[in-house]
C-alpha cells in the first residue's frame, strides 16, 4: 500500500512537468501575428493589442493565423504557453485584397488540402499558378515559408 501511495504521489509531481506547453513566436515579424498571439493569451491582451493597431472587429474577423480564424487559433494555443515551452511559428494573413491571387496565396501557405480545393473551384491552367506571386515571392517559396513546408505546385 505505501509503495502505491508513493507511485500516486510522484506521479502528480511529474504529470504536469510532462506536459506540453506552447510558445507562439512572431515568425514573420508583422503586427497581425501580434493580434494572433495575443489573442491566444488572453481576450484583453487581444483587445489592447487590436486597439493599439487600430483594428475594428471586421478586420480581425478577416485574419488567419497559421491557416486558422482568429478564433479558432485563440482556441488552440489559448495559454499552454510557458517557460520550457515547444515553439510554434505564428504566420498571420489578412485577406482584404478580395482579389484571386491573395486567396490562392493563403490557401498555399495554409496546406495543400486547402489549395487543392481552392485549385478545385478556379478552373485556372496548370502554368496560371506557376505566374502567382504573393508579397513579390513565388507562390511556392511563399507557401513553404509561410508554414506549408511540403508545398508542391
Amino acid at each position: 500500500m505505501k509503495k502505491l501511495a508513493t507511485l500516486i504521489f510522484f506521479s502528480t509531481l511529474t504529470l504536469p512537468a510532462l506536459a506540453q506547453t506552447t510558445e507562439l513566436v512572431n515568425a514573420d515579424a508583422s503586427i497581425f501575428s501580434e493580434i494572433c498571439i495575443a489573442a491566444a493569451t488572453s481576450d484583453a491582451a487581444l483587445k489592447e493589442k487590436a486597439a493599439h493597431y487600430k483594428f475594428g472587429a471586421a478586420e480581425l474577423d478577416n485574419f488567419t493565423c497559421n491557416g486558422l480564424s482568429l478564433e479558432k487559433f485563440a482556441k488552440k494555443f489559448k495559454q499552454n504557453m510557458g517557460k520550457d515551452a515547444t515553439k510554434v511559428a505564428v504566420f498571420a494573413f489578412d485577406k482584404t485584397m478580395n482579389n484571386i491571387e491573395s486567396e490562392i496565396c493563403v490557401a498555399a501557405a495554409t496546406s495543400n488540402d486547402a489549395f487543392a480545393a481552392l485549385k478545385g473551384t478556379l478552373n485556372k491552367p496548370a502554368n496560371f499558378y506557376s505566374d502567382v506571386s504573393c508579397n513579390d515571392v513565388p507562390l511556392a517559396r511563399f507557401a513553404k515559408k509561410h508554414g506549408n513546408k511540403d508545398f508542391k505546385l
